[in-house]
C-alpha cells in the first residue's frame, strides 16, 4: 500500500520535473557526473506528500507487527539489556532487609519450615523496633492445622504487635468469574475506596474457595494487616514478571498488595488517605507525597536491582538466613546484628529454588517472589520508579525516524540514506539508554528500529525496481539507435523521457541512389536481405562515431549528433561518419562485384544548426527525434549531391572549415531557402 501510494506521487513528480525542465535538458558531458536535480517548490511539496503517504503506510505496518509475540520478546530483551547497562544504579534503602528460609534452614527445620520459627523471629524483630515485618508465607491448613504449638505462638505474636503484615493469595483473573462456592476475604482488610470512586480497573482475584489461600482462622482473627501476594500468571515457572499490582479486586472491594500494606504500616499511613487515579497512586507522608506511576490495572513496574551474585541470588545486601537469625536469638550471640533492623522494613519468606515461586531477572538470575515484593517496596521508599514513555511520544519517534530515512533515501541518495539509518539507530539506542539511566523511563526501541529498517528496505526495493524499469525503458527507446557507450551514458543521465528542448545538433542523411529500380529487379526477400546489409554498414559507421540513429528511412538513415548526449565535436563526428559510410559502401561493392551483383551508390548530406530534440509519443510508445529547419536542410543537401559524395552546407564550413578539405559543389536552389543553399563536398578530414 505504501509503495503504491508513493509510486503514484512519484509518477506525478516525474511529470512535474519534466514540465519544469523544458528548455534545458540538464544533461552533462561524458566526463561529468549526474547531478541531483533541484526541485521546484511544487515538486518538492509533491515529493513530500508521497514520502508522507509512504511513511504512514510503514507506520501502520509497524504498529500492526508490534502486537506480535516476536516484538514483545525483542522489546523485553532490549529492556533487559538496559537494566544490565545500568547495573546497580538504584540505591537499596538501608531500612529494607530480607530474612529467607533458604536451603540451610530447610535442611535443619524441614520443608516447609514450621511457623514457630517465623513467629519467634517476627516477635524479636518487633521488640527490637522494626517498623514493619512482612510475613510472605501463608500458614494455612485446609483440614487441620498441623503445627498447633507454632500456631498459638504466631497468633500470640500477631495479637501483640500491630505492625506485622500477613499474606493471602488467590490467582488473578482478567475477568470476573462467578463460582458456586465463594471465599471472601474479611472486609476489615479491604481498602476504604469503593470501585466507583477509583479510576482504574484492578486485577480480579478468584472467588473459588479451593483457590483462595488465607491464614488459618486463629491467625486471621489476630493479624492487623493483610496483603495480597498475587503476581500475574506467566506461561511457566521461572519467567520474568515485569509488573505486579498494588491493589486487587476481590468481590466488590479492593485490597492492598502486601508491598503497599508494608509501606503504609512502616510510614504510618492511613489507607483512606491514598489517592488512586488512572495515572498513579499518591501516598501522603510526613515528608511529602509519594507519587507511584501505575497503569490502568493499578500495576507498578518492577525496578529490578542489579546486585546479583551468581545464577540464583537475592539482590539485597541486607539478606539473612532464617536459620542464622533464629540461632542468634536462641544463643544470645550477635551473629546477626538485629539492632541494625531497627526502624526497618523486614520481609520474611521462603527461598525454595525448586518451587514455582521463582522468577527470572534481567540480569540472568532467579529470585523468589518475596524479593520481588522487596524491590517494589524499595522503589516506593526510594521514589525511584520505572516508567514508560507515553504512546504518542513513541509514535512521534517512530514517525520522525521513518520519515527521515525515507526522505534521505529517496530525495538525497542511497548512501546518505544508509548513513541516516545508521545514525538514527545509534541515536535512538543511545537516547533510550540515557533516558533509562537517568530518568528511569523505558522508550520503545523495537518499533522505530523495525520501522526504519522496513522503510529503508522498502524504499531500496522500490528504487531498485524503478531503476530497472527506467533502464529497460531507455533501452526500448534508444537501444536500436545509439552505441553502447551512448547507451551507458543515457542510463546515467536520463529516465528515457527527454523533454523537447532546443539543441545545437549536427544531422546526417544517407540515401541509396535508385532504390526503386534496385528493388524492381529482386525478389522482396532478396531485396530486404541486401538492403539490410547496406543499412548495416551505415549504422556501423554511425555507432563508431557516437551518432544516434533517429530512424531508417526505407532506403537510408537519419543520424543526429549532440543529442541526446552532448558532444563538443559533433560536427566533425558527423563528417567522419559520412566519410566512413562511403568507405564502407566501397568495400561492400567490392564484395558485391565478386558475387556478380550490381554496385550501390549512396549520397550523404550533413547540416548543423539549432533544432528541437526530445521524446515524442504516448506513455506506451515513445521515440526520440529531432525536428526543425536544420533537419530539413540536411535532407535537401543529401538530395542535391552526387552519389559517392559527402555534401555539407556553409553552416558546417563555418564550424569546422579549417579541419577539413572540401570542394565546392555550388549554390543550389532548394525548397524552404529563398537565398539558395551553398554546398561543398568533403574530400577528407585533415590530420590533427
Amino acid at each position: 500500500m505504501g509503495l503504491w501510494a508513493y509510486g503514484s506521487i512519484d509518477l506525478l513528480l516525474q511529470m512535474e520535473l519534466r514540465e519544469n525542465s523544458k528548455g534545458d535538458t540538464g544533461y552533462k558531458t561524458q566526463d561529468e557526473e549526474r547531478v541531483i536535480p533541484i526541485l521546484s517548490l511544487e515538486s518538492w511539496v509533491l515529493s513530500l506528500i508521497g514520502i508522507a503517504l509512504f511513511s504512514v503506510a510503514v507506520i501502520l505496518v509497524t504498529l500492526a507487527a508490534g502486537r506480535s509475540a516476536t516484538f514483545t520478546t525483542i522489546e523485553r530483551a532490549m529492556e533487559d539489556l538496559r537494566f544490565r547497562i545500568r547495573g546497580q544504579a538504584v540505591a537499596v534503602d538501608p531500612r529494607l532487609s530480607l530474612i529467607l528460609a533458604d536451603a540451610a534452614t530447610m535442611d535443619r527445620y524441614g520443608n516447609p519450615v514450621p511457623c514457630r520459627y517465623y513467629a519467634l523471629v517476627a516477635n524479636m524483630l518487633c521488640e527490637n523496633g522494626a517498623s514493619a515485618v512482612v510475613l510472605d508465607r501463608i500458614f494455612e491448613a485446609r483440614k487441620e492445622f498441623e503445627d498447633a504449638v507454632g500456631g498459638k505462638m504466631l497468633s500470640s505474636v500477631l495479637k501483640r504487635h500491630d505492625n506485622i503484615i500477613s499474606a493471602w493469595w488467590a490467582p488473578l483473573r482478567a475477568r470476573h468469574a462467578s463460582p458456586l462456592q465463594s471465599a471472601i476475604v474479611p472486609l476489615r482488610f479491604a481498602m476504604p475506596h469503593k470501585m466507583d470512586e477509583i479510576d482504574i480497573s484492578p486485577y480480579e482475584t478468584s472467588l473459588h474457595r479451593e483457590e483462595v489461600s488465607l491464614p488459618y482462622d486463629e491467625a486471621l482473627q489476630s493479624v492487623s494487616w493483610l496483603g495480597s501476594i498475587a503476581i500475574p500468571a506467566t506461561k511457566e515457572a521461572g519467567t520474568r514478571v515485569e509488573k505486579i499490582p498494588l491493589v486487587v479486586k476481590h468481590g466488590d472491594r479492593i485490597y492492598p498488595a502486601i508491598s503497599l500494606a508494608a509501606v503504609c504500616a512502616a510510614l504510618k499511613v492511613d489507607m483512606a488517605d491514598i489517592v488512586i487515579k488512572r495515572d498513579g497512586m499518591f501516598i501522603p507522608t510526613q515528608d511529602g507525597v509519594i507519587a507511584i506511576p501505575t497503569d490502568q490495572k493499578g500495576q507498578i513496574r518492577i525496578n529490578f536491582l542489579g546486585d546479583s551474585l551468581g545464577d540464583i541470588s537475592v539482590p539485597l545486601k541486607n539478606t539473612y538466613s532464617l536459620f542464622s537469625v533464629y540461632e542468634s536469638i536462641l544463643s544470645g550471640h550477635s551473629i546477626i546484628p538485629l539492632e541494625s533492623l531497627k526502624d526497618g522494613v523486614v520481609l520474611m519468606g521462603s527461598f525454595d529454588i525448586t518451587g514455582a515461586d521463582m522468577h527470572s531477572t534481567p540480569f540472568g538470575s532467579h529470585i523468589p517472589g518475596v524479593a520481588i515484593h522487596a524491590m517494589v517496596i524499595n522503589s516506593i521508599l526510594q521514589g525511584r520508579f520505572i516508567g514508560t514513555l507515553s504512546w504518542y511520544y513513541n509514535l512521534f519517534i517512530l514517525a520522525i525516524s521513518v520519515f527521515c530515512v525515507s526522505y534521505t533515501q529517496k530525495l538525497l541518495s542511497p548512501k546518505i540514506g544508509l548513513i541516516c539509518l545508521i545514525a538514527l539507530l545509534v541515536c535512538i539506542w543511545a537516547g533510550a539508554v540515557a533516558y533509562f539511566q537517568f530518568k528511569g523511563i523505558l522508550v520503545n526501541i523495537s518499533q522505530p528500529v523495525f520501522g526504519m529498517v522496513f522503510a529503508f528496505a522498502s524504499m531500496t526495493f522500490y528504487n531498485y525496481e524503478a531503476e530497472r524499469r527506467r533502464v529497460r525503458h531507455i533501452r526500448q527507446v534508444f537501444g536500436k539507435h545509439v552505441s553502447q557507450e551512448i547507451m551507458d551514458q543515457l542510463v546515467l543521465e536520463t529516465d528515457g523521457q527527454v523533454p523537447m528542448a532546443e539543441r545545437e545538433v549536427s544531422v546526417l542523411f544517407a540515401d541509396i541512389k535508385d532504390h526503386s529500380n534496385w528493388a524492381r529487379h529482386l525478389h522482396p526477400s532478396e531485396f530486404a536481405e541486401e538492403l539490410n546489409e547496406c543499412l548495416e554498414t551505415m549504422a556501423q559507421a554511425a555507432f563508431e562515431n557516437g551518432g544516434t540513429i533517429n530512424s531508417f528511412t526505407g532506403d537510408g538513415v537519419l543520424v543526429i549528433y549532440n543529442a541526446p548526449v552532448r558532444q563538443d565535436d559533433h560536427v566533425l563526428r558527423a563528417i567522419k561518419t559520412g566519410i566512413a559510410i562511403q568507405e564502407n559502401t566501397s568495400k561492400l561493392n567490392e564484395e558485391r562485384a565478386k558475387q556478380d551483383k550490381p554496385p550501390i551508390a549512396v549520397r550523404v548530406g550533413i547540416n548543423t544548426g539549432p533544432a528541437m530534440a526530445g521524446t515524442l509519443g504516448s506513455k506506451d510508445r515513445l521515440e526520440y527525434t529531432v525536428i526543425g529547419d536544420t533537419i530539413n536542410m540536411a535532407k535537401r543537401t543529401e538530395g542535391e549531391c552526387e552519389p559517392g559524395q559527402v555534401a555539407i552546407t556553409d553552416d558546417v564550413i563555418r564550424e569546422v572549415g579549417g579541419a577539413i578539405q572540401v570542394e565546392s559543389i555550388g549554390m543550389r536552389s532548394v525548397k524552404g531557402r529563398e537565398s539558395g543553399l551553398m554546398l561543398y563536398h568533403v574530400v577528407k578530414v585533415k590530420e590533427e
